[in-house]
Parts: C-alpha cells; structure tokens; sequence
C-alpha cells in the first residue's frame, strides 16, 4: 500500500506557496466554507478548521489538512477585511502595536478529527496613512486575516515577531509535522 493522499484544503495562495516553497507535495483544494466568529480566537479558529474539514470530506477521502487565521486585538476578532475601507481601518488599529495571530489546525483522518493551534505576537512599527493605502492598493488584503500577509508587503511593517513565524503565514508548521506523526504519516515523504 503506497503513502496515503493528503489533501490541503486552502484557498489561500500564500498558504500553498509556502507549503511548495518547503518542498511538501500535498494536493490542494479550494472550498467555500463560511467562517464563524466566535468570541474566543483560539474557539474561532478550531471551529473553522473543523467545518473545513468537514465539507472538504463530503468531496475528498484521504488526510485533510485544514487551516484558519484570526488576528486578535483589544479583545476583537479581525478576519479577512471585507472592504478596502475596511482593510485601511484594520492596518490603522495594528499600526505601532502588538496583536496576537491564532491559527487553527485540522487533521482529519477519515476515522476522526484532531485539532491544535499556533500563537504569534506580530508588532507593527508606527504606519503613516499613505504607507497603509499603498499597501491596500497593492496586496489582495481580502484574502488575508487582518488585511495583511506577513510574507508579502507588510514584511515591511513588522518590527518584531514573538512566536512561530509560520503560524502568522496560516500554517502552525511544527504542529502539522507532530498530528501527521501521531496519525501515522511521515511529512519528510510529502518533500521533494
């Protein structure tokens, strides 16, 4: 019996790229699952994991890898801006501070579903009103929790990270590796 299909479910090309630039060879599907605020980021972001996984199972069998990304600041949720307006409201509330990234992580392995979480701290340095409409005007901030993506333009805004750089990018790394492990699979076989 050959290695087992692993399936990220992902619409975002930030998320793909970073996989493929590390050299894992999953395939990926893109799903329209509506995401859920909670109150709680970590609660928001293991939920949506799991709805992901859920509906990505009614299509695909094989392990599904599914991912979500909050920003969290001043007890507030922020998720993909829905608007430019809105995207621009979002880069000026993280503007000169620091906020938490949460992302969800969802194994589901066609018996059951294990879940986790990453945590970073990002600080942003004091960001001028052109600086966030040019970036606005040049990155897909729909696409994005928080409007940004850290391996993008906003690299450029990031003063400090305190935490798992890859769980700011929407893939807890170290804890994919350590639910594939424990579900049986061997990542370093997905790299080419």
């Amino acid at each position: 019996m050959g290695r087992p299909t692993i399936y990220v479910v992902t619409k975002s090309p930030g998320r793909r790229e970073a996989l493929e630039r590390l050299g894992f060879r999953f395939e990926y599907i893109g799903i329209d699952t509506p995401e859920t605020v909670l109150k709680d980021p970590i609660e928001t972001v293991l939920m949506n994991s799991i709805l992901k996984s859920k509906e990505a199972a009614k299509i695909v069998d094989g392990y599904i890898l599914t991912f979500d990304t909050v920003v969290y600041i001043d007890g507030e949720i922020l998720g993909k801006p829905k608007s430019r307006d809105e995207a621009i409201s979002m880069l000026e509330k993280l503007s000169g501070r620091g906020h938490c990234v949460y992302t969800g992580i969802a194994l589901h392995t066609g018996e059951e579903i294990e879940t986790d979480y990453g945590e970073a701290r990002v600080w942003f340095r004091e960001l001028g009103r052109r600086e966030i409409e040019w970036h606005v005007e040049r990155e897909e901030y729909w696409r994005y929790a928080g409007g940004y993506r850290i391996q993008g333009l906003a690299s450029l805004f990031v003063e400090r990270i305190e935490g798992d750089y890859y769980t700011v990018v929407g893939i807890p790394l170290a804890k994919m590796i350590t639910m594939l492990r424990k579900a049986g699979v061997e990542p370093l076989e997905y790299i080419e």
